[in-house]
C-alpha cells in the first residue's frame, strides 16, 4: 500500500491557499464597497415616496368597467387555450 500522507498534505495546502484567497477577495470587496458608499451622495429622506400619494388609490376606482371586462375576458380566454 502507498502512503497517502503526502497527498493529504498537498490537499490541506491547497485548501489553505483557497481559503486565504477567498478571505482576501472578500476583504477587498468589503473595502471597495465602503469606499464607494463614501463617494455616493446620501439619500434625501425629505422627498415623499409615491406610495404615500393619497390620489393613487382613487385612480383605481376610476377604471372603465368595459375595459376591465375586456381584459378579464382576454385573460380567461388565454387561460383556457394555454392550460398547464
Amino acid at each position: 500500500m502507498t502512503d497517502i500522507a503526502p497527498q493529504l498534505m498537498q490537499a490541506a495546502s491547497m485548501m489553505a491557499i483557497g481559503m486565504i484567497a477567498v478571505f482576501f477577495f472578500l476583504t477587498l470587496l468589503v473595502a471597495a464597497t465602503q469606499q464607494l458608499a463614501k463617494l455616493a451622495p446620501p439619500i434625501d429622506d425629505s422627498i415623499p415616496s409615491q406610495t404615500s400619494n393619497p390620489n393613487s388609490t382613487s385612480q383605481h376606482s376610476k377604471l372603465d368597467p368595459k375595459l376591465v371586462a375586456v381584459i378579464s375576458s382576454a385573460v380567461q380566454q388565454y387561460r383556457n387555450n394555454h392550460k398547464v
